[in-house]
């Protein structure tokens, strides 16, 4: 059966995670292209912003849908985003490259001789008028206040018992834990 859920997870609030949940608990509604250099994050994911207007209002308005928001808290995620956009991608990259999130912030004088320091790096962004997807705030993101939130889940070390809840909620086989693919 179709699962009636749409679901926002912010970079570095456990998306591939999250991703990879939905994606496992889909029973190929959803698929990966092959050779996705990005796998889960790369599938043919329906966007709610991309539903004809009609069909949203219904989704977003009836009692047989689930919505779900994931979160971290905002310290958690500024690290992950700093170890693994910076201090990671400065570290193993002699040039910071487009295809590279932290290249958003050349525009505004970045550079990883200068702000790969976690100190500097704070200074530096308080300097920014903007931010990528990674240092974003979570709820503009995910139109917080815009759209319904019928489950809140915070993502952290007891993401999987929570996604365990959330499988018997939906009426599905909770998939196995899947191993981190990142330390951050």
């Amino acid at each position: 059966a179709h699962r009636r859920v749409t679901f926002c997870s912010a970079a570095k609030v456990a998306s591939t995670t999250t991703k990879q949940y939905f994606f496992d608990i889909a029973e190929g509604f959803v698929t990966i292209p092959e050779g996705a250099r990005y796998g889960v994050h790369e599938a043919n994911w329906q966007r709610l912003a991309q539903v004809e207007p009609a069909a949203r209002r219904f989704i977003l308005k009836s009692p047989d849908w689930t919505h779900v928001f994931f979160w971290k808290h905002v310290v958690e995620r500024f690290v992950s985003g700093y170890l693994d956009k910076v201090v990671h991608d400065c570290g193993n990259n002699e040039v910071i490259t487009p295809n590279l999130a932290i290249s958003f912030y050349n525009q505004f004088g970045f550079s990883c001789e200068k702000h790969t320091d976690f100190e500097a790096f704070i200074g530096f962004m308080e300097t920014v008028p903007k931010y990528e997807g990674h240092f974003h705030s979570q709820t503009p993101l995910c139109s917080i206040g815009k759209y319904p939130v019928t489950d809140s889940i915070k993502a952290d070390e007891h993401l999987d018992s929570r996604l365990e809840e959330l499988s018997k909620k939906l009426g599905a086989e909770h998939p196995p834990k899947q191993e981190k693919t990142k330390k951050t």
